[in-house]
């Protein structure tokens, strides 16, 4: 939902009207995307909302101030443009190229400045320019292949796509109350409620073939050790003696127990399946009563009913990994040397695992990681696993974006260049057993992605790090 050249041009004449005389105040990001303009007019303080995020970019005037704190918030950019910005006048705001780009141009006492923001679908960004659109900042890097906008270079406007989005207005004085750009700001407000509750009902839609999995898994082994103990049971083929009988008849005395687990975990595996249907039905409250399932399923005495959990690190406790088949290790093996993966957070708040070192890229791949997950490493086999738990629903590109930045980050590889990143499913994996190396892969099938510098995600990302968890 990126605003269309029609809709910018009605905000930049809303935008003229209500900025007039104005002066720059402050600039302060709310985000790695966001950031509100503040401009001091003779009516008081106005604040201009910018956001840059992929299929979301706006420009509008809000009522609503940027958060209050003290100093600088870690972001280069913004220190930049205050710096660069400050004692300026606004000059004049315009759209420029006949395209979604608009500018805003600030006089000082000797020299002028320009905050150019492009709105366009994936490729939104904020550039500061100086008077000869030299770049001096930007919000965010550029991905751009075919023009070169770095700091020192000049700006170049942007190259026409085809197949671009039918222009329109959606935003007409009948289609919300108050302003122009009030109405925006409901739109976009009711579009982020819209995609927070898709992300929730993935994440449930998740978790719940996660738990059919499990049980399927262990109905599976229950009926195998019932198949066993009826069988023993009614024709003892052991090769010792058994005169009193004792032998056969805990046999017989285990059949009730392992009969009624297995009808146990029938039920549960009926009660999952009614609950993951209804919310692909779209039945009423079934996301909520899904998740009220789960909170269930996860309470005491329950957790382990339904098959292996992960930690908080994402690694399966020893016990549930040597009696689990998808855990790739053989019974009787040890397990008990606890998962040492480093655990970060994306900004929704989905986790990501790193490898500690190169032996832990081995446990990480092969014994942690689930088929549907995503893994990532730097094209060439150097650096730490990274993975992305739980990725049977499509990803936001944002967080395989920061995904693939840690395995960037804990590769070695030189930060200011951009580097291919492998990423894969699990399943598309094979242990390169010929290798001296551990946890060396060999890769069936993979996309590449490549991962520019962004120092801004980065301290983010790694400020997100959550130690798991010691298992006693």
């Amino acid at each position: 939902m990126t605003l269309s050249l029609t809709e910018i041009e009605a905000v930049v004449a809303d935008l003229q009207n209500a900025l007039a005389g104005a002066a720059f105040t402050d600039f302060r990001q709310i985000d790695e995307s966001s950031a509100i303009l503040v401009l001091t007019t003779g009516g008081g303080p106005r604040f201009v909302r910018l956001t840059a995020a992929p299929r979301v970019s706006r420009i509008h005037l809000t009522g609503n101030p940027p958060p209050k704190v003290r100093g600088a918030t870690g972001f280069s950019f913004e220190g930049k443009v205050f710096r660069e910005l400050k004692g300026m006048a606004l000059q004049d705001v315009r759209t420029a190229f006949r395209d979604r780009v608009v500018i805003l141009a600030f006089a000082g006492a000797s020299h002028g400045r320009k905050l150019i923001f492009e709105c366009s679908g994936h490729h939104a960004n904020l550039y500061l320019t100086d008077g000869r659109d030299e770049i001096l900042g930007m919000l965010l890097p550029s991905h751009s292949h075919r023009r070169d906008l770095r700091p020192g270079r000049r700006y170049s406007r942007p190259l026409k796509v085809e197949g671009e989005p039918l222009d329109a207005f959606r935003f007409a004085a009948g289609a919300g109350a108050g302003d122009l750009s009030a109405r925006i700001e409901a739109a976009y407000a009711l579009e982020a409620a819209r995609e927070a509750d898709a992300v929730r009902a993935a994440r449930v839609r998740r978790d719940l073939r996660a738990r059919m999995d499990a049980d399927q898994r262990l109905a599976g082994r229950l009926r195998g050790d019932l198949a066993r103990a009826t069988e023993g049971a009614a024709s003892p083929q052991d090769s010792e003696p058994d005169p009193s009988g004792a032998r056969a008849a805990r046999r017989t005395a285990a059949l009730p127990a392992i009969q009624a687990r297995l009808e146990e975990v029938t039920l549960r595996m009926g009660q999952t399946q009614a609950a993951l249907m209804a919310i692909l039905e779209g039945a009423p409250d079934a996301l909520a009563r899904g998740e009220a399932w789960l909170r269930q399923l996860q309470a005491p005495g329950q957790s382990g009913a339904s098959g292996p959990s992960r930690d908080a690190s994402g690694s399966l406790p020893p016990r549930a990994e040597a009696a689990n088949p998808d855990s790739g290790m053989r019974r009787g093996q040890s397990a008990e040397r606890p998962a040492r993966h480093r655990v970060f957070a994306t900004r929704s708040g989905s986790r990501i695992l790193v490898a500690a070192d190169a032996r832990d890229n081995a446990e990480l791949t092969f014994r942690t990681a689930q088929d549907d997950d995503l893994w990532f490493q730097v094209e060439g086999g150097g650096g730490a696993h990274v993975l992305l738990p739980g990725a049977l629903e499509d990803r936001p590109f944002d967080e395989l974006l920061d995904a693939a930045l840690l395995a960037v980050h804990f590769s070695g590889a030189d930060p200011a260049r951009e580097v291919p990143v492998t990423c894969t499913h699990r399943r598309n994996l094979r242990p390169e057993r010929r290798s001296p190396e551990p946890g060396a892969v060999r890769v069936v099938r993979a996309q590449t992605i490549r991962v520019r510098p962004d120092p801004t995600r980065l301290r983010r990302l790694l400020a997100s790090e959550s130690r798991p968890r010691r298992r006693s």
